[in-house]
């Protein structure tokens, strides 16, 4: 027995297909759409009577007829109509189908029952309703049981009002391409990347500072669940990586911020793109080194290029024009933003790719320079990460990478400085008052004096007389 229905749930597919990135979607968007597909499907089920028992579930007048003719001229009346218990009496009574209908009512709890209830009324209450138009006086006969063939040929194929996945943010931004892991065909592409991958020589990575990748003799990089399986190896980035990058990145953030926000939009673009055309790779990296399910490295691939497009698409509505500002008469004010000098982004593991992807995005759109440290236990995704966003154009000097462990910190800072120390401590050599005071104090005094007064700042803030002032 197969029973076919007509619309249940189409909110669900449109909303699903949106949600996953689908290329289109598995339904028609419209109504016309929705019964010429359905008298398609009923011409089918009759013809296969030597396999299958069908059943039509319908409350629709031009459905009942067309599929009564339909049935006549295939020559099969081994089937049934189905009808909701409380619904369609009159159209099947007039129909003169009798013991043909199989009457139905669902049965479960409230808390099943009323969803199903809802939807029922929603679907029944829709101006394109078959039962709605029927009960309404003011819509003509003719107009009620209209051919949909005849819609469809006069009328739209798609509805206006719903975009297609791609297109579901508008005109400024892209939707991400989704996997659908329940298509066959889609999951033989996904394990033949993984053969490939498995296949293909160990990732070296390491620090990539100017464009230039340092690698070899780095610690092995395992299979978190195959531990016997090395994956890669990683070098970890040494002080004088931390210094140049460091350097560099200072040195280009000006000129970087200076080409504005269009500009740095069309590399973000880009590498959306490129994440998109290396998914497969990147997704069955991911598993390998994050233990990720193919599901979850779908929708990182995804995230990932959907924070690019999106930072993309504020880069040039933020940090493009001036902005006009409200002032009294005969002044004028505007407000610009730009970038901030260099940023650190540390990534976590759980989220190798797109958090590490989204903190870099954010931080190259609004005009700075970046270097990036990586969770320790997943450096080869953010190796394979910033060679695509050289691939794509991305200047060398604008991001930096620096893996290291964990424990290069804090505990360590008397022996070896990690990068965000560095960073905060770091007091460039060009600066006025490094040439106004050649002979000063060490960097590490001057540093430690500056936050001894910064402190001292902060006990003032909250002394009575401070407070008192403030109020």
């Amino acid at each position: 027995m197969v029973r076919l229905v007509k619309g249940a749930y189409w909110d669900s597919e449109i909303k699903h297909a949106h949600v996953e990135g689908y290329p289109n979607f598995p339904v028609f968007t419209t109504k016309a759409g929705t019964d010429f597909n359905y008298l398609a499907c009923a011409r089918k089920m009759l013809e296969a009577k030597d396999a299958i028992y069908p059943q039509f579930a319908t409350h629709n007048a031009h459905s009942v007829a067309a599929i009564e003719m339909l049935a006549d001229e295939i020559g099969n009346s081994t089937f049934e109509f189905q009808r909701l218990h409380g619904m369609g009496e009159a159209l099947y009574g007039a129909a003169g189908l009798g013991r043909r209908v199989r009457v139905y009512a669902p049965v479960g709890a409230h808390k099943d029952l009323l969803p199903y209830l809802v939807r029922r009324l929603l679907e029944n209450g829709a101006n394109t309703s078959f039962v709605h138009s029927f009960l309404d006086p003011d819509v003509p006969p003719e107009q009620v049981v209209a051919d949909p063939i005849v819609k469809v040929e006069v009328g739209p194929r798609r509805h206006p009002r719903i975009p297609t996945p791609p297109r579901l943010y508008g005109a400024e931004r892209r939707n991400s391409t989704g996997l659908d892991l329940s298509q066959r065909s889609v999951r033989d592409e996904m394990a033949a990347a993984i053969k490939s991958f498995r296949d293909s020589p160990s990732i070296a990575a390491g620090p990539i500072v100017s464009g230039k990748a340092v690698t070899g003799g780095g610690e092995m990089i395992r299979v978190p669940f195959d531990t016997e399986t090395v994956l890669g190896s990683c070098r970890e980035a040494q002080d004088d990586d931390i210094d140049r990058a460091l350097t560099a990145a200072t040195r280009f953030q000006p000129g970087w911020d200076e080409l504005g926000g269009a500009e740095r939009a069309k590399h973000l673009r880009a590498m959306g793109d490129a994440l998109e055309e290396n998914a497969e790779r990147l997704i069955a990296l991911m598993a390998r080194e994050a233990g990720k399910t193919l599901a979850d490295g779908i929708a990182e691939v995804r995230e990932a290029v959907d924070f690019c497009r999106y930072y993309a698409m504020q880069a040039e509505a933020e940090f493009t024009t001036l902005q006009k500002l409200p002032g009294p008469t005969g002044e004028t004010n505007h407000i610009s933003l730009h970038g901030r000098g260099v940023f650190c982004c540390i990534s976590p593991w759980n989220f190798p790719l797109a958090i590490f992807t989204g903190q870099v995005s954010a931080a190259l759109a609004a005009g700075n320079t970046v270097v990036a440290k990586p969770a320790e236990q997943t450096p080869l995704i953010a190796f394979e990460a910033v060679k695509l966003f050289q691939k794509v154009g991305l200047p060398g000097d604008a991001l930096h990478l620096l893996p290291g462990g964990g424990e290069i910190g804090w505990r360590q800072a008397d022996r070896r400085p990690s990068c965000i120390r560095r960073m905060l401590h770091r007091r460039d050599d060009d600066s006025p008052d490094h040439q106004q005071d050649t002979g000063g104090p060490r960097r590490s005094d001057y540093t430690a004096d500056r936050r001894n007064r910064r402190f001292e700042q902060h006990v003032r803030r909250y002394n009575g007389a401070e407070r008192a002032s403030h109020r």
